[in-house]
């Protein structure tokens, strides 16, 4: 395909650039610098070539982001080596395009092309949008082109003026690379915070303050809610005595219980409500299931339900106790949600749990 060729020309201009920011005269460094442009240029046109022509793929993609990482990345290390940019800029860009890249790994493995990734408009606005992406692409290519610039002209009698314009361009330079990195972190702080979200359930602590203020999460609006209390939440609903008291709102068909928060062992058994209607086959109404030594353990969202392992046990020491559990575990059934709150009391969703065929 000509456009993934067009990309992988990049490359060996790349590597002219760095030898010639190095080792060349202050004339071959200005030749340099239009030997950049062309190669920074080149990344909008195997976009354009594949686009036109209909042919952009996964592997396209996935190229091309591979190249304008090189490409950046080598050039952003080279300024700083030559003490054209602090060496900040290109540590944060680093750390910021190896978190990125690893996360969209996840989403190119299912097959999922990287830049269609993203769900929310934000998060499209952020990564892909026209304005983002040549916001970024712009400032680099100034920051790029006027870096180089003021190395080749550096190069030059101070008192020339060639020289003489050498502080300026470096100073416009150094300002827009401030400007680069920040399109560079906020064009990749959606590809974090989404990642988090879709695999890890709960955004992580260092990320919770941005989740907030680019896309904020139902689970951490619920988490910092104040809940109901149980006579509140529960208000027309039926109640169902007993030594795990059950409500049923009927107008939505959720089923809730009510545990106290210190947890709870409690014998679960199953039956069937109907029967198949057939006695030989031995599907009766009423007939008991499996039974289950349940323990209901209380977290800040959740109550988890986990079904103990009694088949096997030990009188030995705490040793061959712990030996046992591991060899033997309990199984993790639910996670009840709660809803409602009072005292030492929680009330959970069971809905989905007692819902479920056993």
């Amino acid at each position: 395909m000509l456009a993934n060729w067009i990309t992988l020309s990049r490359l060996p201009l790349l590597i002219a650039n760095v030898l010639i920011l190095y080792y060349a005269s202050p004339e071959v460094r200005l030749v340099g610098v239009g030997i950049l442009l062309v190669g920074l240029f080149l990344d909008t046109v195997d976009g354009m070539v594949a686009r036109r022509s209909g042919q952009t793929t996964l592997f396209g993609s996935v190229l091309d982001i591979a190249a304008d990482r090189t490409y950046e990345l080598i050039l952003w290390v080279a300024f700083a080596d030559l003490d054209l940019i602090p060496v900040v800029i290109p540590l944060v860009v680093i750390a910021r395009t190896t978190l990125t890249d690893a996360f969209r790994s996840i989403g190119v493995g299912q097959g999922t092309a990287p830049f269609d990734q993203h769900r929310s408009k934000l998060g499209r606005f952020m990564v892909g949008s026209p304005f983002m992406r040549t916001g970024y692409s712009v400032s680099k290519i100034v920051t790029f082109t006027a870096l180089a610039l003021a190395q080749a002209l550096s190069g030059y009698p101070a008192e020339s003026t060639f020289g003489a314009a050498a502080a300026p361009i470096l100073a416009a330079g150094r300002l827009m690379a401030w400007v680069a990195l920040t399109f560079c972190v906020f064009r990749g702080l959606p590809v974090i915070i989404a990642t988090l979200r879709r695999y890890w359930g709960i955004p992580a602590a260092t990320v919770g303050c941005l989740l907030a203020a680019f896309s904020p999460s139902p689970l951490a609006a619920q988490a910092t809610a104040p809940l109901p209390t149980i006579s509140a939440k529960t208000v027309g609903w039926t109640q169902l005595p007993g030594f795990v008291p059950l409500f049923l709102d009927e107008t939505k068909g959720t089923v809730a219980m009510e545990l106290p928060k210190s947890g709870l062992r409690a014998l679960m058994f199953t039956s069937l409500a109907t029967g198949l209607g057939s006695n030989p086959i031995g599907l009766d109404r009423g007939a008991n299931g499996r039974s289950y030594v349940t323990r209901f353990e209380s977290t800040p969202t959740t109550v988890r339900v986990i079904f103990e392992n009694w088949n096997y046990r030990t009188s030995g020491d705490s040793l061959h106790l712990r030996t046992v559990l591991e060899a033997f575990p309990s199984s993790p059934a639910a996670a009840l949600p709660i809803i409602a709150a009072e005292g030492d009391r929680v009330l959970v969703d069971a809905t989905d749990f007692v819902h479920r065929d056993w």
